[in-house]
């Protein structure tokens, strides 16, 4: 174990993916799954949970061939250094493009919304400036920071989304299935990719206390993160109906300026422009991380700090590559997620079933690095 990262539990894991799975509530998600298959987007989210946890269950067993390995060494064990290294690039690529194209909504969306005047790239460098910062003092603060702030979130998050439901309508949820069961089985299968962060737990296995808490803490932050997600995707439709919840560009915050709770309280997305920031930076600084573990671990490189600013400064200058904001949530939401998806099946499944072909072998990266 590399000493700098630090030891966390279950618990803190379980947050912490909980977190920066959950945080798409506060992106163009909703906008999204209304325009593909209007009020169902719930039942694409659970069939996206459901395809998600079945690769977790291959990761666990990945895992447990390696016991003193992530899924980066169970790579280059099962493949050699070479091909291993191949087999996690798209990993890293998914990662360091999650920062980058989150950096830049979020952005923009602080642009819009609080600091007009503020240039969008001056908004960037700050939050990719906060997760550098973060992942440079190591794992352990990462998840400290994520506990610490997860109460503040869920304390006033879940009072928001209750306030929204007077002016609901459940009727807009109908028909159930949308456009019908194939589109919505096929926007599930895409969906998986919306839960990709639960892959860190492949990254940071070697450093969790107890790996018997990995399935728990995982699979509880795919459930809580298919809730979040389902119920401000549901919520938005019922409160704007599909066509007009496909026409908002952040649905969330929308949501957060139509509550007035009474007649002296009606700014209340104050508070949620604060929610925002926060699971900004905790999902940035969670994405960011994953990306440094890949580089240290597939080049067995003990201090993973001197990776930080490098790849902060390339999530950076690639988070300016989609021209605009619409350009970027379509990029994240369409291209990105089509193409997450195949690797939050695909890798788990190939890793899966080279421990099947290659029973026997050696279990540690270090011992097939020896052989190779």
């Amino acid at each position: 174990m590399r000493p700098e990262l630090g030891r966390i539990d279950g618990t803190h894991l379980a947050v912490l993916l909980t977190l920066t799975i959950s945080a798409k509530i506060f992106l163009a998600l909703p906008s999204f799954l209304a325009t593909r298959v209007g009020g169902a987007g719930w039942i694409a989210l659970g069939v996206g949970a459901l395809v998600a946890t079945v690769s977790l269950f291959l990761v666990m067993a990945v895992l447990a061939r390696f016991p003193d390995s992530g899924l980066v060494g169970a790579a280059r064990a099962l493949a050699g250094p070479v091909v291993g290294r191949l087999l996690v690039a798209p990993l890293f690529l998914l990662f360091l493009a999650d920062t980058a194209l989150t950096a830049r909504q979020f952005a923009a969306n602080f642009q819009v919304a609080v600091l007009p005047r503020t240039p969008v790239e001056l908004l960037a460098a700050v939050l990719l400036l906060l997760a550098g910062l973060t992942v440079s003092l190591g794992l352990e603060t990462l998840v400290r920071i994520a506990m610490l702030f997860s109460l503040v979130i869920a304390s006033f998050f879940v009072p928001l989304a209750v306030a929204t439901l007077p002016a609901a309508d459940l009727g807009h949820l109908f028909p159930l299935l949308g456009p019908g069961l194939y589109p919505v089985l096929a926007q599930g299968w895409q969906d998986s990719a919306l839960y990709d962060e639960f892959l860190i737990l492949g990254l940071v296995a070697p450093y969790v206390r107890h790996r018997r808490e990995l399935w728990r803490a995982s699979t509880l932050a795919i459930g809580i993160g298919w809730l979040a997600m389902a119920a401000i995707a549901s919520l938005t439709v019922a409160v704007f109906t599909g066509t007009g919840a496909a026409r908002l560009t952040f649905p969330a915050f929308t949501l957060a300026r139509s509550i007035i709770l009474g007649e002296f309280v009606e700014r209340v997305e104050a508070i949620f422009i604060f929610l925002w920031f926060l699971a900004a930076a905790i999902k940035q600084s969670a994405t960011l991380m994953a990306a440094v573990l890949i580089v240290a671990q597939a080049f067995d490189i003990e201090q993973h700090r001197p990776l930080v600013p490098a790849l902060t400064v390339l999530a950076l200058s690639l988070a300016f590559f989609p021209p605009s904001l619409a350009a970027a949530a379509e990029l994240d939401f369409e291209t990105l997620r089509l193409e997450a998806s195949m690797v939050v099946i695909g890798l788990p499944l190939l890793l899966f079933i080279l421990t099947l072909v290659r029973r026997g072998r050696p279990r540690t990266a270090d011992a097939q690095d020896e052989r190779t």
